[in-house]
């Protein structure tokens, strides 16, 4: 028998998150991020908890190449 899952208890995948979680799989810091893009830590901060304007898009195309990911796989 399967069991019944409560959405409301499965938080929502935001950028944040995400951002996040793939930090953490290529185990990087914020650090890593702050100096990559040369922004503050409360910037890379606020990306990693939705709070604020989210990257910019030149940023957001190359964070997967950051945490070690591959196009199309």
């Amino acid at each position: 028998m399967t069991q019944q899952v409560n959405y409301e208890d499965v938080p929502p995948l935001t950028l944040g998150w995400r951002l996040q979680m793939a930090l953490d799989r290529a185990e990087l810091q914020q650090a890593d991020l702050m100096s990559k893009f040369e922004v503050s830590r409360q910037t890379v901060s606020r990306w990693c908890n939705d709070v604020g304007v989210a990257p910019k898009k030149f940023i957001l195309e190359q964070l997967p190449s950051c945490a070690g990911c591959r196009k199309g796989g």
